[in-house]
């Protein structure tokens, strides 16, 4: 009766021995997890050292073209772009000048080896009165930028918005009576390569909520309207550029990060 009694304590602990070693390696199993799966890190892969950005695609930059080729390109449009005005105006131009490209954060807490550059505002004055100045602009800017393969036009006064948005931002809430005009070329140079042009023609009044650009004159001062003057800028800029020398590198350290998903990133 003992041995039985012995016998029977002895079968329920083996018993409980294997329910909590099983218990154990279930648990062991769900923190682990899979490590053959694309979740799993890399060895030596640390996010805040990612080379692109938590939002581009990251193998598209290898296939644009690099910092240097793209901001010459930018120069050669922009030349062509005033040439074209001036060739169809009386026009004066000076550049604000512009900034050395700079980097862009990964999103992940760490440069990444990518820039952003915004090259010189080019503003001309135009001192005359014609009231057609605004619409020949922008067709010189599409016909110019096709030129250079930049065929992505928009004005930003054809959007849909009510006439007191549209009196806000522009001036005037019919198309033909608006002093701002606002628009944007793309491509070309770079797929991330834009020039915002903005044309501001003062023989036609603004009201007092406009919200737009008001040119100044050589001293500071609101532009005069009692003086007939058509101002143009033109402004280019570009993001996601890969210095040339550094594409090596890039593909590198890219290479730490194939196949893993792309966390969410920060601003």
């Amino acid at each position: 009766m003992i041995w039985a009694g012995i016998r029977t304590i002895l079968g329920v602990s083996a018993s409980v021995l294997v329910i909590l070693f099983c218990a154990s390696f279930a648990v062991t199993t769900i923190v682990e997890g899979d490590t053959s799966g694309s979740a799993a890190p890399a060895a030596g892969s640390h996010w805040e050292d990612y080379p692109a950005t938590a939002w581009n695609d990251a193998d598209a930059v290898l296939d644009d073209p690099g910092e240097e080729a793209t901001i010459a390109a930018s120069h050669e449009l922009i030349d062509d772009i005033l040439a074209a005005v001036s060739a169809e105006f009386d026009i004066e131009w000076t550049a604000s000048g512009s900034n050395p490209p700079s980097t862009v954060d990964n999103g992940y807490g760490g440069p990444s080896m990518l820039s952003t550059w915004r090259g010189d505002r080019w503003v001309g004055e135009i001192h005359a009165r014609d009231a057609g100045a605004r619409e020949r602009i922008q067709a010189i800017l599409q016909r110019v930028g096709a030129e250079h393969g930049a065929d992505d036009f928009t004005l930003s006064n054809d959007r849909d918005a009510s006439g007191t948005q549209l009196a806000q931002e522009f001036g005037a809430s019919d198309l033909d009576d608006q002093a701002y005009w606002q628009s944007t070329l793309s491509g070309g140079p770079h797929r991330t390569h834009t020039v915002f042009a903005e044309v501001y023609d003062s023989s036609y009044p603004t009201g007092p909520d406009y919200l737009g650009w008001t040119p100044h004159d050589s001293d500071g001062g609101a532009a005069d309207p009692s003086t007939p003057t058509i101002w143009v800028a033109i402004a280019p800029s570009a993001y996601d550029l890969l210095p040339e020398g550094d594409r090596d590198e890039y593909e590198e350290r890219l290479a730490d990060y194939a196949g893993l998903e792309k966390p969410d990133g920060e601003f």
